[in-house]
């Protein structure tokens, strides 16, 4: 399996961990990868991806994020999201 992780993979994971480490402790910065080892009926990856993103609590239930997923093995595509999650506790 080839794995396409291109210049643009490599300067958001870059931007995501320098984030990271220069933000304050509230923003929550993370990176990711989905392999699927194995063949399961629960999840069905037919192909690895990656995630970064930002989280950021806004109050004690809303939180704030940005997140980008991607296929590793082509080399376009990809989906960005940006929202807001709502927790019921």
């Amino acid at each position: 399996m080839m794995l396409c992780i291109g210049p643009s993979t490599i300067v958001g994971t870059l931007t995501t961990a320098i984030l990271g480490v220069m933000s304050p402790d509230s923003v929550k910065t993370y990176i990711g990868v989905n392999i699927e080892p194995y063949d399961t009926e629960q999840f069905d990856l037919h192909e690895p991806s990656g995630s970064f993103g930002i989280e950021y609590d806004m109050y004690k239930h809303i939180r704030l994020f940005a997140e980008h997923l991607s296929s590793l093995k082509e080399f376009e595509g990809g989906g960005t999201s940006l929202g807001l999650k709502v927790f019921f506790k």
